[in-house]
């Protein structure tokens, strides 16, 4: 069965019904018949922090253009923009990504306004385990704001999606991202030397870890 790309709905509608995604030809996504199980997304659509007005909730195509615009006003701060075109795409691929459970990225939105993101960059599924990353706008920094949506969505990790370890790598001179990962529980892993290139230079990155001590195997 052959789907434009394009089609996000359709494409969510095969994917629950446990159709597999072979691949692009020409525009068109190819798809396999899977498990006859109907495919439930693990990740919740929104979750609360506890901070009133602070939740975490999937992105939706609307939100292209408010994520481009927190961007490009943060493109010093973060160090990099994207074009609205490209912000669409990101979403699509967060929301396919999210409806096969191989991902989950959530805007942070508070009293209606996105205000930062969070994901899961990638899973272990042999370790059971994430590398995750997150990102605030400037103008809502100093509110404790990304610490709750950290611990809302290490509970996502842990208990919905049943993770053993989460990982995260900030910058060695991000002391407030650093000082924000140890009140959170994260530990000290290690330094990962010249982790990335910018400002014309290989730039060394430390790694946190936390690990989920109620861990239970899937039976």
């Amino acid at each position: 069965m052959n789907v434009d790309k394009n089609d996000l709905q359709t494409r969510l509608k095969l994917i629950r019904k446990g159709f597999r995604e072979i691949g692009l030809i020409d525009g068109w996504m190819v798809y396999e018949p899977g498990p006859k199980d109907e495919l439930v997304s693990k990740f919740p659509v929104e979750v609360a922090t506890r901070i009133d007005g602070l939740k975490l909730r999937q992105y939706r195509l609307g939100d292209a253009a408010e994520l481009t615009a927190m961007s490009e006003r943060n493109a010093e701060f973060w160090g990099s923009g994207f074009q609205t075109q490209d912000m669409v795409e990101r979403i699509k691929r967060a929301i396919i990504s999210s409806a096969k459970n191989e991902r989950a990225d959530y805007a942070v939105e508070f009293e209606g306004v996105i205000v930062g993101a969070i994901g899961i960059n990638f899973i272990h599924d042999y370790t059971k385990s994430a590398s995750v990353g997150y990102s605030m706008d400037k103008a809502y920094t100093g509110r404790g704001f990304m610490s709750a949506a950290l611990l809302a969505f290490d509970t996502v990790c842990f208990d919905a999606f049943g993770l053993h370890k989460i990982n995260i790598e900030t910058a060695t001179d991000n002391e407030p991202s650093i000082a924000m990962l140890e009140n959170c529980g994260y530990k000290y892993k290690g330094i990962d030397r010249e982790m990335f290139y910018y400002d014309d230079k290989w730039n060394d990155y430390i790694e946190f870890t936390k690990i989920n001590k109620n861990w239970k195997e899937e039976k």
